[in-house]
């Protein structure tokens, strides 16, 4: 699994709060929206291991 930076979205935040070209701005928007969605498939990949682990661990039991 590739290791990725978890405060990427927040760069992309502080650089849109100071953008003032608008093309560049939208651009920034779109990297910060991408990075946001990639956050949460990553706590959504992570909450569904943990279940499956939760799941083995009960069944050997």
């Amino acid at each position: 699994m590739p290791q990725y930076d978890c405060n990427k979205w927040q760069d992309f935040a502080t650089a849109a709060s100071v953008e003032q070209d608008p093309q560049k701005l939208l651009q920034l928007i779109q990297q910060l929206n991408e990075a946001l969605d990639e956050e949460e498939n990553r706590k959504l990949v992570r909450l569904r291991m943990g279940a499956a682990v939760s799941a083995a661990q009960s069944a050997l039991n």
